[in-house]
């Protein structure tokens, strides 16, 4: 630019001193990790990356967070059975936001109707929320114990008009609605063949509701499926053998024809000595650190769930 007569340049000094600057507020860290095969490599910040996509002005509204119930139609990733039917709803996004109540998966909630359910997971059918969910009955066992038994053999759907109280206000009026506390779960009727048998209820504290409650602390939670690929650079044409593997990865919550686009593809490590099931062990580190600890940020929290390793 100089040569082109560009007046008043900063000087190299200054563009470094902005660089430093930048890195810190925008940048991306790498993290050191050493192999079981005492290699040494570096993995980009996972949660960093997925909390800028999540805060893309650009990106943000492209991405789905839910699957979609598209009948017939197939042509997006969030639009399959893997994803809306078959997912294990610990890998889902586990709430929904209704008029200020933040409704999560797996615990008790009250409907319009009176009735109770359990809500297993979230999808969207014709630009509605919805939730697959499992009716609840107040149930008495021999001994004179009394609470909610969940009945998972049978599925019902729910439209997100017709939640009315989310665990935690269903929890704090139960007394006044003259209803069971809903933190009293028997347990699970998993046969409707065998109404009197109780499978113990493990999938959350019925004292606490969903895990993520607690550590979302009022932030929105949602789940952000990637598609990981792993690919080797061994095509140099020097005469030394060079191969390089490298682990990348696009958010399959965009539409296919954003997917592959070059912005959308973000690098996470790179390395000639470690092996591939090195590095995964890396990254696979970074994902249980977010579900266990997440990002302290703006909200939304973007918990990472891998849909396929291509």
């Amino acid at each position: 630019m100089l040569a082109l007569g560009v007046p008043n340049l900063p000087s190299d000094r200054t563009m470094d001193d902005i660089d430093k600057e930048l890195q810190k507020l925008c940048g991306i860290k790498s993290i050191r990790y050493e192999g079981a095969f005492n290699h040494i490599y570096y993995v980009n910040d996972l949660s960093a990356i997925i909390s800028q996509e999540m805060h893309n002005p650009s990106i943000r509204p492209h991405l789905r967070f839910l699957p979609e119930d598209s009948g017939k139609e197939l042509g997006e990733a969030y639009q399959g059975q893997r994803w809306l039917t078959e997912q294990d709803p610990d890998l889902l996004t586990p709430m929904h936001s209704v008029l200020g109540q933040n409704f999560f998966t797996l615990e008790p909630t009250l409907l319009h109707d009176k009735r109770v359910c359990m809500p297993s997971r979230w999808f969207t059918r014709s630009g509605r929320v919805y939730a697959k969910a499992w009716p609840m009955k107040v149930v008495e066992l021999d001994d004179g114990a009394s609470g909610w038994a969940v009945q998972t053999h049978l599925e019902i759907e729910v439209a997100e008009s017709d939640l009315l109280l989310s665990f935690p206000e269903f929890k704090r009026l139960h007394l006044s609605l003259k209803a069971m506390d809903p933190s009293k779960i028997i347990g699970m009727q998993s046969d409707e063949d065998i109404p009197a048998e109780y499978a113990k209820w493990t999938k959350t504290d019925p004292s606490f509701g969903n895990k993520w409650r607690t550590k979302s602390n009022g932030k929105q939670v949602l789940a952000f499926p990637i598609w990981l690929y792993c690919d080797d650079t061994s095509d140099n044409v020097s005469k030394k053998w060079n191969k390089h593997n490298s682990f990348l990865f696009t958010p399959a919550g965009l539409p296919r024809c954003l997917a592959q686009k070059e912005k959308n593809v973000h690098f996470l490590c790179t390395s000639n000595i470690a092996q591939p099931l090195e590095m995964l062990d890396g990254i696979a580190d970074q994902i249980e650190c977010v579900k266990s600890m997440p990002r302290a940020s703006i909200p939304p929290l973007g918990i990472p769930k891998i849909c396929s390793l291509l």
